[in-house]
């Protein structure tokens, strides 16, 4: 297993944990590692997106599908960020 394959099942287990900013940490530090990564910039939109982070999410799932175009879920992250961010506005 990879130091980024580490960081990548170190930050899924934080994140179950409740524990978002160390997984994000965690996940930066496998994109760090190995930035074609599968699924990390997916996990870490998601991770924005409960934070409230939207932009932070949007930038995220686009390099998730900059890697993974044929993405099935990171189309559908993309479209509950556009659906959460209007709502939070004032």
């Amino acid at each position: 297993m990879t130091s980024a394959r580490l960081h990548q099942a170190l930050s899924q287990e934080l994140w179950n944990q409740g524990k978002y900013d160390q997984a994000l940490t965690s996940f930066q530090k496998a994109a760090d590692v190995d930035p074609k990564l599968p699924e990390i910039h997916l996990a870490m939109s998601l991770i924005y997106l409960q934070q409230k982070k939207y932009d932070e999410a949007l930038a995220e799932i686009e390099r998730e599908l900059s890697l993974v175009p044929d993405s099935q879920a990171a189309p559908a992250t993309r479209a509950k960020i556009a659906a959460a961010k209007p709502a939070s506005a004032p």
